[in-house]
């Protein structure tokens, strides 16, 4: 019984030593921030926004693409509208890409 006192009466003491070293870690880390050099971060913000850029400029181009083969092949006096059919395909993989990946939609 006695002991189970002892314990309460330091709980507070133990969560309050946790919450310091929790705040220690938070100062160590963001010093340790601070100590990597300016052009190592400049280095990773320049590789990130190239990746993101990347990424956005493979999508244009993509859709670019697809606009200049339906062009082209359009232009050879086509009797069938393929971007009539292309946007609701699109669609429809989308939502048939959403079913499967919530579980909704087994193969």
């Amino acid at each position: 019984m006695i002991t189970v006192l002892v314990c309460l009466a330091l709980l507070p003491f133990a969560v309050l030593l946790d919450l310091l070293s929790v705040r220690r870690k938070l100062l160590d880390l963001a010093q340790r921030r601070r100590a990597v050099p300016l052009q190592q971060r400049n280095i990773a913000r320049a590789a990130g926004g190239a990746f993101v850029l990347w990424q956005v400029t493979a999508g244009i181009g993509a859709l670019a693409l697809v606009y200049v083969v339906v062009g082209v092949c359009g232009s050879q006096a086509a009797r069938f509208d393929f971007m009539r059919v292309f946007w609701p395909a699109v669609l429809a993989l989308g939502c048939v890409a959403l079913l499967m990946f919530i579980g909704g939609f087994r193969l």
